[in-house]
């Protein structure tokens, strides 16, 4: 059993300029890409908030990250979005709690974060800048040395009509036996700055 606990983030009070659209710059897509791959996981989370399948999506971008922790512990999902000229994300954390497991659906305020300074256009830069739309899953890399637990993430994106998922896990800890592998880094710099739109 779990409980759906909704928790609004207001951050305020400063108001911005109208946001640029953003550009996606180089894609590689899936072009057999299923649209079913998280439908059940979703509608786990939908039971607090809709989650629309993502090839269902009305937005010019959607990017999502689930992450999971390895190997008998909670997870959760964020979401970004982008349409009509306005950003958005949310939270989703799904997590063992004093009466079981517990889902909580969290809200970030449109555009701004007052708190740590950071628009969402910002993020986005940053997230292009370490090849999202471009890097390969982490089993595609030589990647040496192994970590049995952890947390692991897949990355979900619609970039236009273009979409594709993609794999890793422990990026931090692989870095330091990978220094040769960028990627890597780029993995934990995607992650923790989709994190950090909500602390």
């Amino acid at each position: 059993m779990y409980r759906c606990i909704l928790i609004f983030i207001l951050l305020f009070p400063c108001r911005l300029p109208a946001q640029e659209k953003p550009v996606f710059g180089e894609v590689k897509a899936d072009k057999l890409f299923k649209c079913t791959e998280y439908a059940e996981r979703d509608a786990v989370y939908a039971t607090c908030n809709p989650v629309e399948n993502i090839c269902n999506s009305k937005y010019e971008l959607e990017i999502r990250l689930h992450y999971y922790s390895m190997p008998h512990g909670g997870e959760g999902l964020i979401i970004v979005t982008y349409g009509n000229n306005k950003w958005d994300a949310r939270m989703y954390k799904y997590e063992r709690a004093s009466l079981g497991y517990q889902l909580q659906y969290t809200i970030a305020k449109p555009e701004f974060n007052n708190m740590y300074n950071y628009s969402f256009s910002l993020v986005f830069d940053t997230l292009k800048s370490n090849h999202i739309f471009l890097l390969p899953s982490q089993a595609e890399l030589p990647v040496k040395g192994w970590v049995s637990d952890g947390v692991g993430y897949a990355i979900t994106f619609k970039a236009g009509d273009q979409f594709r998922t993609y794999y890793f896990n422990n990026p931090k800890s692989y870095m330091q036996m990978n220094e040769n592998l960028p990627e890597l880094k780029q993995y934990e710099t995607i992650v923790r700055n989709l994190f950090n739109l909500f602390n």
